[in-house]
């Protein structure tokens, strides 16, 4: 066991806790929009925030 796996099963018991607070629905409906918010970041942080073509600068479109 790792620090990795360590950090996993921690976070997972954090979750379990909290899930039991806010119920079960609440939790699995913030935990989805968390990650489709990161899956959104991920795929269109590059093209907003990128070069620009003229300076070379970074900059937002």
């Amino acid at each position: 066991m790792n620090l990795v796996d360590l950090a996993v099963l921690v976070l997972a018991a954090l979750s379990a806790v909290r899930g039991w607070r806010l119920g079960l629905l609440g939790q699995f409906f913030e935990l989805g929009g968390g990650f489709l918010g990161l899956l959104a970041g991920v795929s269109f942080g590059p093209d907003i925030a990128r070069p620009s073509p003229r300076t070379g600068a970074w900059s937002a479109r």
